[in-house]
């Protein structure tokens, strides 16, 4: 499989994480555009924002990302 994404700082994992081919990691940040449902009467669009992504982090947990303090 080849997956591609746009990011700002990666670099090239040791040989012993390249059993399936390379592997790549990314200290910076990478972009995906997101269209957030924005509904009359549910809330400010901020908190909307703010609840379509907690939602999508719960979701998102058991693959790697987390909550930081």
């Amino acid at each position: 499989m080849i997956y591609e994404i746009e990011c700002d700082k990666p670099y090239k994992l040791p040989d012993h994480h390249n059993q399936f081919g390379e592997a790549w990691w990314n200290d910076g940040h990478t972009e995906e555009e997101v269209n957030v449902p924005i509904y009359e009467n549910c809330g400010t669009e901020d908190e909307q924002i703010q609840d379509y992504f907690e939602t999508w982090l719960d979701n998102n947990e058991d693959v790697g990302y987390e909550r930081l303090p």
